[in-house]
């Protein structure tokens, strides 16, 4: 023993024992640790560690040990201690160089600055921080290394009435008697207890679901179960690969904080965080409800409640049942009542940036050149500054220029590599865009037109996005257009040209990745400019074929309107967003690509489930 190397942090104690170790009676069985406390009156040791008296302090406990025989050793009692203990028994191979597994290596990396010594037998491992234990199992049922079936795990606290042995022999050669033990290991406990303590997902009374098709899956109780995933640690990166690689990261991450203030209670928030999540399963991998548990416990924040078994197992139960029940489930999934494909006319359809989100309703604000960030998502990333604010109105003319570029697009046949220095000019015929929005051709609709069209020319981007197989991002830093009139040979009047940037066109040509589909019939159907503007960021929101997206009031609220902090204010454009959605909903038949089912609360509406169609381009 080198017990000098033992943290000050415990040598501070005053819950010091001793122990022997006795041959078991069997002889596959590793010995017996025999505890003993000390008894100052009698100075004799006594086999029991109940009495807190027989305990004893750093120092004391040092100066007896010289007068102990072989087979005895120092112990830290922690029944009502600050300590949690990792027991890992049976992970140390090899003698002079010690090996571990991968597994071993992985929990060692996750308990940095943790006191970590090797045990009596020299074949484990004690890792002693500060904490409490919050679950009841302590006792592993999986073998750290399920490739080689070896190796076993103990984890105790101070509500245990137990001790743990003390070498000092120190693992790592960094650790000193002067360490300070660490205390913030509540999301990495999490998934100690997930990972290898857990027993059944369900209680008793939860012990099967019923699946749509009328199937039942055993959730518990059998030891062929399919609890137990093989693919487990795969699955569970790619259904967070799939949320990264749509267009609702900012949700994702929005819905894994403590309690978004729109929800009732943090209850709610992990309801909408299963829907959400469940979204992004294959049909395969809802026959794992494991797979939603742990992404509940390691993403959602920790609380004393997601300790508890008949609530995540009631929540995650009734989430599978709800998504089942409404078909909202399965990526890329198969054909249900709600993915019947769509046929549209090609020329209807363009691809836009999916994240655009910079019209927004309401008056017109000087921002004296204000930056937003849109998207910080590496892969997906946006900033835009502009001088005012881009309403409705801006939104309707900047459409109209798509239109007309995506139909030069088709005339021409045009493609990257046709381009002059990768800039699409277009020519905007000012006279069809107001026709399309319906508004007469007179001096001020033109005025009106060419002052959007300025508002539009002075924001400045700065993107960079994942956008075709190269492996490349594609990055551009600039105006969001530009424009220029030049003379024209057949009329007196100047032609308006327009400049789209570099990554609009690149996502109008050959965009694969971070993108939406917009239809302009659709949009056409819709006669009130709001409607289309919510029309417009739905789509943004959702991926053809892809699965539904929910999105809340609060949600909305802040993807239509500048942010505001008056409730006042909040109050009225929460009305004017209910309004809009119900109108939406009643216009849904209109719409050849998007479907929309309003959420409700009673008689309130609370948020709008949106999906987009597999579309048919003829």
């Amino acid at each position: 023993m080198n017990l000098h190397n033992v943290p000050q942090d415990i040598q501070k104690s005053q819950q010091f024992c001793f122990w022997k170790s006795i041959p078991s009676s069997n002889p596959t069985q590793k010995a017996i640790k025999k505890p003993y406390g000390f008894c100052q009156k009698t100075q004799k040791l006594i086999p029991s560690l109940k009495n807190s008296n027989f305990w004893l302090d750093w120092e004391k406990a040092l100066n007896l040990i010289p007068n102990l025989s072989k087979g005895w050793g120092l112990g830290l009692v922690l029944n009502g201690g600050p300590y949690v203990v990792i027991d890992l028994d049976n992970c140390i191979s090899g003698n002079e160089d010690p090996n571990f597994s991968e597994p071993v290596t992985t929990l060692l990396n996750m308990f940095k600055g943790s006191y970590i010594e090797i045990s009596p037998s020299g074949r484990g491992l004690h890792i002693i921080f500060r904490g409490e234990w919050p679950y009841k199992q302590n006792k592993g049922n999986r073998p750290l290394d399920p490739i080689s079936n070896s190796g076993t795990i103990e984890i105790y606290s101070g509500k245990d009435c137990r001790f743990i042995t003390l070498t000092g022999l120190a693992f790592s050669p960094h650790q000193t008697h002067h360490q300070r033990l660490p205390s913030n290991f509540r999301s990495e406990m999490r998934f100690l207890y997930f990972k290898y303590l857990e027993k059944d997902l369900v209680d008793s009374d939860l012990l099967s679901i019923t699946f749509s098709n009328n199937c039942s899956q055993t959730l518990a109780g059998s030891a062929n179960s399919n609890l137990i995933n093989e693919n487990f640690p795969k699955d569970i990166l790619s259904i967070k690969q799939r949320i990264q690689a749509s267009n609702q990261t900012e949700i994702y991450q929005y819905l894994c904080e403590a309690n978004p203030g729109h929800y009732k209670s943090i209850s709610e928030a992990d309801w909408q965080f299963c829907l959400f999540v469940l979204n992004f399963f294959s049909e395969e991998q809802l026959k794992h409800p494991r797979i939603l548990k742990q992404l509940l416990i390691s993403e959602r924040p920790y609380r004393d409640k997601l300790a508890r078994q008949d609530y995540i197992n009631r929540t995650i139960c009734n989430a599978i049942l709800k998504v089942k029940k409404d078909n909202l489930i399965g990526y890329p999934g198969k054909k249900t009542k709600n993915s019947s494909i769509r046929t549209v006319n090609r020329k209807h359809i363009i691809k836009l940036c999916n994240i655009m989100h910079i019209f927004h309703l309401g008056q017109n604000k000087i921002l004296q050149n204000a930056s937003q960030i849109i998207s910080n998502n590496p892969n997906n990333y946006l900033i835009v500054t502009t001088s005012q604010t881009l309403n409705s109105k801006d939104y309707d003319y900047y459409i109209q220029i798509m239109e007309q570029s995506a139909q030069k697009i088709r005339e021409n046949n045009l493609t990257m590599e046709s381009l002059p220095n990768k800039h699409l000019a277009v020519e905007i015929n000012i006279k069809q865009v107001l026709d399309n929005l319906q508004l007469k051709s007179s001096g001020q609709a033109y005025k009106n037109f060419i002052n959007s069209l300025r508002k539009l020319s002075q924001v400045t981007m700065l993107q960079r996005k994942k956008i075709n197989d190269t492996g490349k991002l594609s990055e551009y830093s600039g105006n969001l257009l530009s424009y220029t009139y030049c003379a024209s040979t057949n009329s007196e009047y100047k032609k308006l040209i327009v400049y789209l940037n570099l990554l609009t066109v690149e996502i109008l040509l050959q965009g694969k990745y971070n993108y939406s589909l917009f239809n302009f019939q659709s949009y056409r159907s819709l006669k009130d400019h709001r409607l289309r503007l919510l029309y417009y960021n739905l789509c943004l929101k959702t991926v053809p074929g892809g699965p539904n997206v929910y999105l809340t009031t609060y949600e909305l609220l802040q993807i239509l309107w500048q942010k505001s902090i008056d409730r006042t204010t909040i109050h009225s454009r929460k009305k004017v967003l209910v309004s809009l959605l119900e109108n939406l909903n009643k216009n849904k038949h209109k719409l050849d690509d998007l479907k929309i089912n309003l959420k409700k609360s009673g008689k309130q509406i609370i948020g709008v489930f949106v999906g987009k169609t597999k579309l048919n381009l003829k």
